[in-house]
């Protein structure tokens, strides 16, 4: 009987270190933070627990998901996936369209993803075996070089990340 999760929007001074699904926080904490729905209305004061989630970076929309995402996951472990699903599911019941469209976004391969994580790894920033997917662990990683850079820390692989890791090591990519 509870969502999946629902679109947000973050204030302009969020601190993009609590983006991510290992940070859970109550709706009445978050809409103390300043998040609201997307369309601005408040968010609303419940004790349930949510993680914000921004999968197409802090350009992108911004989403607050709550457990029934990762019962969502465990069919295809991909946000967009579970976001798309959840939508589908809002969308039959006759909720709204989202608000935020989604920005332009890179193509990577496997193998760009893989270099990325083998550099992050190489420079401190665990995100495990490299395989070549964009998982909560290599977020994670990317969010702390972002940290550590003084770059957008929304845990997204931008070409910013790409180009100050290139920077660091001189690798784009395994091709």
């Amino acid at each position: 009987g509870f969502r999946w999760g629902r679109e947000v929007k973050l204030p302009d001074n969020f601190d993009n270190q609590l983006i991510g699904r290992s940070t859970k926080k109550s709706l009445t904490e978050w809409q103390g933070l300043g998040l609201t729905k997307a369309d601005g209305s408040p968010l609303g004061a419940a004790e349930i627990k949510a993680s914000v989630l921004l999968p197409a970076g802090h350009e992108g929309p911004a989403f607050v998901i709550y457990d029934n995402f990762s019962v969502i996951m465990r069919w295809n472990f991909s946000e967009f996936y579970a976001i798309a699903v959840g939508y589908l599911a809002d969308r039959l019941i006759g909720s709204g369209e989202l608000i935020q469209p989604l920005p332009e976004l890179p193509t990577y391969t496997i193998a760009d993803m893989r270099t990325l994580q083998v550099n992050l790894n190489q420079l401190g920033f665990d995100v495990g075996e490299p395989d070549g997917i964009l998982g909560p662990a290599t977020r994670n990683g990317i969010q702390g070089f972002q940290v550590a850079h003084k770059l957008v820390a929304d845990g997204f692989p931008s070409l910013r990340v790409f180009e100050k890791l290139q920077q660091l090591t001189g690798e784009t990519s395994t091709n």
